[in-house]
């Protein structure tokens, strides 16, 4: 059976090029910076004394800022190229993450929050981009699961690391996020020196589809509707999440870390492999599925208490974001 998982393991990330890891693990270390964003509501309600409602407000600047930095992510990849993109991100994202640290006043830590979203989500249309031009047509789904499992993984590992650093020092959480995001623009920089080759299988018919309009997708809208439903749920992770279980459960900040370890853990030894064993079923059903154990995840948690019983509701939500 060993050999086996193994065995499944290796046909799991086989094929894949070097760039595709790499743009990966720039992926991985843009998601880690949720180390900061993880804690911040309880970093602004303890530090500075501010009300869960006003903390939630900064987070949602994170939000506001995240849609926009999405939608010019993508308009900027087409002008001016994926990797430059990229490496403008990082080398912003990575400033703004160290000189948050050293803000005191509610307002600026509003606007430098909306500037970390704009800025940290521009990277990802940009990433997609770069690792559908580097995977040939059969790899590429492969190569949009690694990217996956590496944005799980930074999401996830994260806060598990910044629930320890945040009980020495709230500003280590803020240096480490930093310097992590401009060693990844380096690298950018060191293994991508110039624009990647075009996508390996432009043809006529893919041009044709990238020119038509989203609006008249109507099955799109309609699976986009559905994500942003399941978002309103699973944001609650970087907000009202870490609150319920410092204030409600009494945890600290490393046993609320620990528990997104949990998500870590099984993401990790799961992902990839659930990814192929349910590549052939019907993806619709499985969506549904996904995102019933999703919010039964959540809605689990007020009805017990203590660290096994939270650990449970971690593994059916994590099950459901698989």
């Amino acid at each position: 059976m060993f050999w086996h998982l193994i065995n499944q393991y290796k046909e799991a990330y086989s094929g894949l090029p070097r760039e595709a890891w790499i743009l990966s693990l720039v992926e991985f270390v843009n998601r880690s910076g949720t180390m900061v964003f993880f804690f911040m509501a309880i970093y602004l309600t303890e530090t500075f004394g501010v009300s869960t409602e006003k903390a939630g407000y900064v987070i949602s600047s994170y939000g506001f800022g995240a849609l926009l930095g999405s939608y010019l992510g993508g308009k900027f990849t087409d002008i001016i190229g994926a990797y430059k993109v990229q490496k403008l991100s990082l080398v912003a994202t990575g400033v703004l993450y160290i000189s948050l640290g050293y803000f005191s006043n509610y307002w600026i830590i509003l606007v430098v929050m909306f500037l970390l979203g704009m800025m940290g989500e521009a990277l990802h249309p940009a990433n997609a981009t770069a690792m559908s031009q580097v995977c040939s047509q059969e790899l590429r789904t492969k190569g949009f699961a690694l990217n996956r499992l590496a944005a799980n993984l930074g999401v996830t590992m994260g806060p598990a690391i910044g629930g320890y650093l945040a009980m020495i020092n709230y500003q280590l959480l803020f240096w480490i996020d930093g310097i992590t995001c401009l060693v990844a623009a380096v690298c950018m920089w060191i293994f991508f020196k110039s624009e990647s080759r075009p996508p390996v299988d432009v043809n006529e018919e893919s041009e044709k589809i990238v020119k038509k309009s989203v609006l008249k997708d109507v099955f799109f809208l309609k699976v986009l509707v559905f994500t942003f439903l399941m978002g309103v749920i699973f944001v609650q992770l970087f907000s009202t999440f870490p609150l319920y279980f410092k204030n409600i459960y009494g945890f600290k900040e490393n046993s609320i870390g620990m528990l997104i370890a949990i998500n870590t853990i099984i993401i990790v030894a799961f992902e990839m492999l659930l990814t192929e064993k349910l590549k052939k079923k019907n993806v619709i059903k499985v969506i549904a599925y996904g995102a019933l154990l999703l919010c039964v995840g959540f809605a689990l948690i007020p009805l017990h208490r203590g660290f096994l019983y939270a650990s449970f509701t971690v593994v059916v939500w994590t099950i459901g974001e698989m």
